[in-house]
């Protein structure tokens, strides 16, 4: 009856096995919560973090270790009546912009209102209309409706109409599930980041205000102006072909979305993500395991050659860029291209769908790629060269060296290519050394060389 009651609220099962552990333990530590639950510790972060936002959950760090307490259950009426003050205020608003002209409003209560108001516009839509949705993130939502829109959506595609979605910029995790869910769904994100349980749809001349909660709200408005003005809103974010946006959750929806283009360009990517996030990395790499054909290509420096971003099957990396401390990434995918910074303590992501932009630095891409003559100076330079050309060789090919010198009093030198060779010899490529006698005589006991 309780798990029941706490769906209702707007929780999801993993929220409730969080929260309900948090009451039974009292104030613990994450690896705790995990235990109990027996959840996937990503599960219980991203439960914990939702909890946290909607108040339910407080954070406290002890010897700056992070544990969680669960607060009042109280909590959960404020959350409620917050609700229904921001939807009054709302009202309030909407009604300043005409009150000359007659409109028509309603109310209605439940899931079942907010789906009664969904169908209207199924049974009334017809091709080529479009049926727009505006600021829906995982907390404007529940299981119930979360079973719901997929149906919604078939319904209004079967009859030739278009749904758009514009998911909150603080919830990118919930566009790239949705996206993932139903490919009927035209959908962007937006570039304002608010984090509200309300959101709101227009189709003709209708407003729907909706509220997710306990007892979710809907406000249904009939008034031509007042349609126009949120259509005008939507259509200021949905063309923008330019934002930023910051966090983690906002870089692996990057990852995921990137899964559904034939190929990934990488510029500069040196595994700082899968390093610093290795759980929200391993659910991009179940999903890209399972997808047939994917392609990735990565032009990262010398420094980023072991890492295992660049082992993996589906990768293909050229390590021809200069070492550089620079924070930036570059990706490019579909019609669009990103940077991801990670100058700060949290990844900043700049998102562009721009033509011109797109289309400059693909052919940035193809000409860093396809160029046939590199020419690099210093010993950083010399070093990456050798391990390009060791990778390019298969186990039996030999490649040749001519003029080669002492290297025995240059410590530095003398340990890489006692490294190198090793890697060499392990591999099962062969040389052949045409040198100065001095240098051949130190070289050939050490590395197994042919003289």
């Amino acid at each position: 009856m309780l798990k029941d009651n706490l769906i209702k609220l707007g929780f999801t099962q993993n929220q409730i096995k969080t929260y309900l552990a948090l009451f039974e333990l009292g104030q613990s530590k994450a690896g705790q919560l995990i235990t109990k639950t027996k959840l996937h510790r990503n599960l219980v972060y991203t439960a914990l973090e939702d909890l946290e936002k909607r108040g339910l959950v407080t954070k406290v760090l002890v010897n700056n270790v992070a544990q969680y307490n669960a607060n009042d259950p109280e909590s959960l009426i404020s959350e409620i009546e917050s609700k229904k003050s921001v939807a009054e205020n709302a009202i309030k608003e909407l009604s300043k912009i005409k009150k000359d002209e007659e409109r028509e409003i309603q109310v209605l209560e439940g899931v079942e209102g907010i789906k009664r108001v969904r169908m209207q516009v199924a049974d009334s839509i017809q091709s080529g209309e479009n049926y727009f949705v505006l600021g829906v993130s995982g907390r404007a939502t529940n299981p119930e409706l979360e079973r719901f829109w997929p149906k919604l959506n078939k319904m209004i595609d079967d009859k030739g109409g278009k749904v758009k979605v514009l998911v909150s910029g603080e919830d990118p995790d919930y566009l790239a599930k949705t996206l993932e869910r139903d490919d009927r769904v035209d959908g962007k994100l937006m570039s304002l980041p608010i984090d509200s349980p309300m959101w709101f749809s227009i189709f003709r001349d209708v407003v729907n205000i909706s509220i997710a909660g306990e007892n979710p709200l809907t406000f249904k408005i009939k008034n031509q102006e007042t349609a126009e003005v949120f259509k005008k809103y939507f259509d200021f974010f949905w063309n923008q072909d330019s934002y930023v946006l910051k966090g983690a959750k906002a870089l692996q929806s990057v990852w995921l979305e990137s899964l559904k283009s034939d190929e990934l360009k990488l510029i500069g990517a040196r595994g700082y993500f899968i390093d610093k996030y290795p759980e929200l990395f391993e659910e991009v790499y179940q999903k890209a395991k399972k997808v047939k054909g994917l392609k990735w290509k990565n032009l990262v420096d010398e420094s980023a050659r072991d890492h295992k971003l660049n082992k993996m099957p589906w990768m293909e990396a050229r390590f021809s860029l200069p070492s550089s401390e620079n924070p930036n990434v570059v990706w490019l995918y579909g019609n669009k291209v990103i940077v991801s910074n990670w100058a700060e303590e949290e990844p900043i992501v700049f998102i562009s769908e721009n033509k011109n932009l797109v289309q400059s630095y693909n052919h940035y891409f193809e000409s860093l790629w396809n160029q046939q003559v590199v020419v690099k100076k210093g010993v950083d330079a010399i070093k990456e060269s050798f391990y390009e050309m060791l990778d390019e060789l298969e186990p039996g090919e030999e490649y040749k060296v001519l003029g080669s010198i002492n290297v025995s009093e240059d410590q530095k030198r003398a340990k890489f290519f006692e490294k190198y060779h090793e890697k060499r010899i392990k591999k099962g490529v062969k040389v052949k050394i045409l040198g100065y006698t001095e240098s051949v005589l130190y070289i050939h006991p050490f590395y197994l060389l042919e003289k």
